[in-house]
């Protein structure tokens, strides 16, 4: 059995593993025209995710967005990476919002509720992958129940982040 303690540790490290990414992301080199398509890529497929004044369809495009993410995040050895991808992809579109714009987007990301509730999300899910990693390693089995509330846990917060992102 897996102590809870050993969970933080791992998802603790997991999340230092999710900024460091972002960051290699952020510091990409981009030209001005890719970045202002990405830029707008990236506006775009938010916009096609809300719907104009239906809040509980925009919740539900959200949540629908964000909670595979999260589940195939738990997955052993493929979970981690694909945190780690996404988080740097979006250190990539950040640097790109910022040459778009001129805003320093990636100070700004940071520090909004929606994306600390999703990199909490991600840093658990990535972390529970990464356990998952070793139990497999190691030929141990890992314990259902406490598989299954960290999973429970996980998309709490996708759900809760697919609220803060839709008011």
């Amino acid at each position: 059995m897996i102590s809870w303690r050993i969970r933080i540790k791992i998802t603790t490290i997991m999340l230092a593993l999710i900024l460091l990414a972002m960051i290699i992301g952020y510091t990409q080199e981009i030209s001005s025209d890719d970045a202002v398509r990405l830029y707008k890529e990236a506006l775009n497929y938010d916009e096609k995710l809300r719907s104009a004044g239906d809040v509980e369809t925009t919740i539900l495009n959200f949540f629908t967005d964000f909670a595979p993410i999260v589940i195939v995040s738990n997955i052993p050895f493929a979970g981690p990476v694909t945190v780690l991808f996404i988080s740097f992809n979006a250190g990539y579109t950040i640097k790109a919002e910022y040459i778009a714009t001129g805003h320093n987007a990636l100070y700004t990301s940071l520090s909004e509720s929606v994306v600390i509730v999703q990199l909490l999300a991600l840093a658990i899910a990535g972390g529970e992958g990464l356990l998952q990693s070793y139990l497999v390693y190691r030929k141990m089995k890992a314990d259902l129940f406490d598989s299954l509330a960290v999973i429970t846990l996980e998309v709490s917060l996708a759900v809760l982040s697919a609220v803060l992102e839709a008011v």
